[in-house]
């Protein structure tokens, strides 16, 4: 306990750039393997996160008692930019990038189509309930059945401001989508609208990262769903590369992000 202590205190010091695993064995006098091992720890509760694009530990803003801000996200935004324009451009409609913030969603990157219908009830900077909308649905799909309990049986007051949401609505959503393989949002936020999205591992296996794809409902027949499905996973390899690139750039080599199969 003490030790776990120790790192959290010195991680509360980095603010949002956290500290990488070297900087957190010294300063807690511990040994590598030992300070993974708690990282894991601090990280299944919740406590701990992972910055995708640097591999750098640090507090979640939620265990601090804060709202993440999108420059908390900055690093990752600057990076897949360029990625969520091409994948725009190629599908004509509205792509989103979200990250798992404790128990919600937060959609840090917006890259608008280029068909003229852009007005969606998710935009960058809003957080929603995990499960709330394709991209947090694609996420929490990925946990573990008792995550995914947990996370229902904490956020149900604030499903009740959702419809088509509540926690067994819910339970059946993800259901459905660890069958497909990838989330599915028809009609049920916005009559004639419809999202679709796929989730991402960080670094420890943990679902905390989807890429979304969201337009009126003759713009995604069921007949495009694998085709904007392979579009959506074609985005995330590229975002691998080019996470993995940035870290060879700073004298890192870790592996990239991983691909979460239904």
């Amino acid at each position: 306990m003490r030790r776990a202590l120790d790192v959290l205190r010195f991680l509360a010091t980095s603010g949002p750039h956290g500290w990488a695993l070297k900087d957190i064995v010294a300063a807690a006098d511990l040994s590598k393997g030992t300070a993974h091992r708690l990282l894991a720890a601090l990280m299944a509760d919740d406590q701990v996160e992972q910055e995708p694009s640097t591999r750098r530990y640090r507090l979640r803003v939620d265990f601090l008692g804060l709202r993440p801000d999108l420059d908390w996200y900055e690093p990752l935004r600057r990076l897949v930019e360029p990625i969520l324009r091409e994948l725009a451009d190629e599908l004509g409609d509205t792509v989103f990038l979200s990250v798992r913030t404790g128990f919600a969603a937060l959609c840090i990157a917006c890259e608008l189509g280029g068909f003229p219908i852009r007005s969606f009830p998710y935009h960058e900077g809003e957080r929603r309930p995990l499960g709330v909308g394709a991209s947090g649905l694609a996420m929490l799909s990925a946990l573990d059945q008792e995550t995914v309990t947990r996370i229902l049986q904490f956020n149900r007051g604030r499903l009740r401001a959702h419809q088509n949401f509540s926690p067994q609505e819910l339970q059946t959503l993800v259901d459905r989508t660890r069958r497909r393989g990838y989330s599915v949002i028809d009609g049920l936020i916005v009559p004639g609208m419809v999202a679709i999205g796929i989730a991402f591992d960080d670094p420890s296996r943990r679902p905390t990262l989807s890429l979304s794809v969201a337009g009126i409902a003759d713009r995604l027949p069921r007949s495009r769903w694998p085709e904007i499905v392979a579009a959506l996973h074609r985005a995330r390899e590229s975002i691998d590369k080019v996470v993995r690139a940035d870290l060879r750039h700073a004298g890192t080599h870790r592996p990239g992000l991983r691909r979460i199969r239904g």
